[in-house]
């Protein structure tokens, strides 16, 4: 029983390394195709829309299929489902708010120690200020598909080794899936979050609709600020120049307004997360002989081990490149 569930993960390792092969090899081959149709890189520089659309059109156009198609080969262990009241779907939309600020704190300081100031938010780079490209991509695709891959089928695939099991291996490989540490800490965090509320609901339309907002809320809204602010307003509030701030007091109060809901609603799901944490329990009931695992199950198999071995090299590449 050992060798099959190691085959378990091997399989789920290979579908996460197709997922960024696949993604790799066809970001490489239409930049060539680019290149030679615009005669060079100019139009990498000229349009940080193309820059964009060449990162995440390989992605859910071909990369995240090749994975699911992976995925959905393992056996499936469903689920009764269960509905959330709107009122719970808020609270836990609040619980991940300090959870996302605390982590993207230590992931953005842990890489500036470890990459000695040089690494950057790639992330923050991909904001290109078009937000019809931003929403298709930000949050529709990318939390359609992460959900259904990290929520949706990890866990109904692991499930039978136990819920914990299941939640904390689908929120680690979200996690390191982004490849970087500014993201690692928070998509982590919130992933333990989404993957308790999946596993009790088993219902994929509430971790997308979260997914979503959060999106919203942490990349298209910050990308409008700076469209507003513009970027001679941006550098005025990174060196404090006041002559500057002064000539645009109305961008000014919509940051401020910004920064002060986005603080209460972390204090507010920070009080809350406190007060329910309990909450967070799940079943720990006997498994059946052949459902027992050991992290050697998980990690020691060729899928894993080169899923990490991928992933080990992506973080280092993020934190000097």
């Amino acid at each position: 029983m050992e060798k099959i569930n190691k085959k378990v993960f091997s399989r789920i390792g290979f579908s996460l390394v197709g997922i960024q092969i696949t993604s790799l090899l066809l970001q490489i081959i239409l930049i060539l195709i680019l290149n030679t149709a615009f005669g060079g890189t100019k139009w990498l520089e000229d349009s940080s829309a193309a820059i964009m659309l060449v990162s995440f059109i390989p992605m859910y156009a071909a990369a995240f299929p090749v994975g699911i198609w992976g995925l959905k080969k393992l056996p499936t262990v469903k689920g009764e489902t269960a509905t959330l009241s709107a009122g719970q779907l808020v609270k836990y939309a609040l619980f991940c708010m300090p959870v996302m600020y605390v982590g993207n704190i230590i992931g953005t300081l842990l890489s500036g120690v470890l990459s000695g100031g040089q690494a950057t938010n790639m992330v923050e780079e991909l904001l290109t200020g078009q937000i019809g490209i931003e929403i298709l991509f930000i949050v529709i695709l990318a939390p359609f598909f992460e959900e259904y891959v990290f929520r949706k089928l990890l866990i109904d695939k692991t499930i039978r080794f136990g819920e914990k099991t299941a939640v904390i291996f689908s929120a680690l490989m979200f996690g390191v899936f982004h490849g970087n540490l500014f993201q690692f800490f928070y998509t982590f965090g919130i992933g333990l979050i989404w993957g308790y509320i999946y596993v009790k609901t088993r219902k994929f339309s509430y971790v997308f609709c979260l997914h979503a907002l959060f999106n919203f809320m942490g990349g298209i809204l910050p990308s409008m600020l700076m469209n507003l602010l513009g970027e001679e307003g941006m550098k005025a509030l990174e060196t404090m120049d006041m002559a500057v701030l002064e000539t645009m007091p109305f961008e000014i109060m919509v940051y401020g307004l910004y920064t002060l809901v986005l603080l209460l609603l972390v204090i507010a799901g920070a009080v809350l997360l406190l007060k329910n944490r309990r909450e967070f329990a799940l079943e720990e009931k006997e498994l059946e002989e052949e459902n027992r695992i050991t992290v050697k199950t998980v990690w020691l198999n060729p899928g894993m081990i080169i899923f990490s071995v991928m992933i080990l090299a992506t973080f280092i590449y993020a934190l000097f490149s």
